[in-house]
This record gives structure tokens, sequence and C-alpha cells, in this order.
């Protein structure tokens, strides 16, 4: 099952404020998940479930207890590559929780860090988080460049198109720090926007 290109905002749940994953396998792609409130992380993955979680933004979400991730609680099999976790409430919680299941998490902004090839935890300089914008910032004046942009991974399986359907491309002026599959660019920004 493959979910794109989704705006969730707004929705409240015990369990998975924006999605719970019981089971099943499951692709989510160039998705923006914000504002959403929920007890126990904003997306939930259950044991049966096999998630893909690729290039989507998980920002200004509250989960209520901290003992799990404000963005995501995994208990199942869980991939995350370029995707941006920032701005979640409580911020002394890591946005991201493992329970008892395997979790991979590589080329993504995760704010307080989190182990994993190509991850930052750097302020990704959206352009206005509080009015929903998630733009990555790219202006010469002042000088504010996210360092989100050319910081993903590319490889078959990625969106090649963002979440406004724009193609993903090298900003020229900004030097690749991302990563890719043989014969793949090195250039996708991380996040659910190019």
């Amino acid at each position: 099952t493959l979910l794109g290109t989704c705006n969730i905002n707004s929705s409240s749940n015990g369990s998975g404020g924006a999605l719970w994953l019981y089971d099943g396998t499951v692709t989510v792609e160039n998705s923006v998940f914000w504002k959403n409130r929920t007890h126990y992380g904003t997306i939930y993955v259950g044991a049966n479930a096999d998630v893909n979680l690729y290039s989507n933004t998980v920002a200004d979400n509250c989960s209520k207890y901290t003992g799990d991730g404000t963005s995501l609680t995994n208990f199942g099999d869980t991939y995350v590559y370029s995707s941006i976790f920032w701005g979640n409430d409580p911020a002394s919680t890591s946005p991201i929780r493992n329970g008892s299941g395997t979790l991979n998490v590589i080329y993504s902004d995760v704010e307080g860090g989190y182990t994993g090839s190509g991850n930052i935890d750097a302020d990704p300089d959206f352009i206005d988080m509080s009015a929903g914008d998630f733009r990555l910032t790219y202006s010469f004046s002042p000088l504010v460049i996210s360092p989100c942009i050319d910081a993903g991974w590319a490889a078959s399986y990625m969106p090649t198109d963002d979440y406004y359907g724009d193609a993903r491309f090298d900003h020229v002026l900004v030097g690749n720090t991302g990563g890719g599959a043989f014969l793949y660019p090195d250039y996708y920004d991380i996040g659910a926007i190019e």
C-alpha cells in the first residue's frame, strides 16, 4: 500500500495521532504531519507492520506521554529515509522511539539526534513552521540555507518528485552531503518539500 503526498494535521487520537499502522506493508512518502495531538506518537507502528517512511516532514506535533516518541513510536519493521522530525513537544523527549521492532533511520534530520548513516541534528530552517509552510529556506539575503538541502538519500524506491509534484533537483550552490545508491544522485533534499 502506498500513501503519498498527504497533509495530515490537527488530528487527535490515543495511539498514532495522525497515523496508526497495525499490520501489513505500507509506504508513506512526501507527506507532512503537523499539529497532531496524541498519547503515543504521531505515527505509531504496530508489531505486525512493515513500514517505509520516505521523504516526510513530521513537525510541530505533541505527545502526552514522554516515554514514547513524540513523532514515531515503532514496534514493527520500519525504514525511515530522508525525513525531518523537528519541533515536536515535549522537546525533552526523543522524537523517535524504537520499542521491540527493527528501525533503520538514515539521511534524516532528527531533533536531538538519532544513530544512522547521514543523519543530522540541525534546525531545518522551515520558511514558517507555525503557518504550516515547510519549504526549506534557500536565501542569500540574508544568508540562510537549510542544512537539509542536498542532504537526503536517493535510490530507485525513493520519490523523484516532492510534495508539490516538483522534481527533486541539485541546488548547485550548495555542497552535496546526501547519499545515493549506485548510480543515483547525492542531492535530494531531506523532507517532503524540495
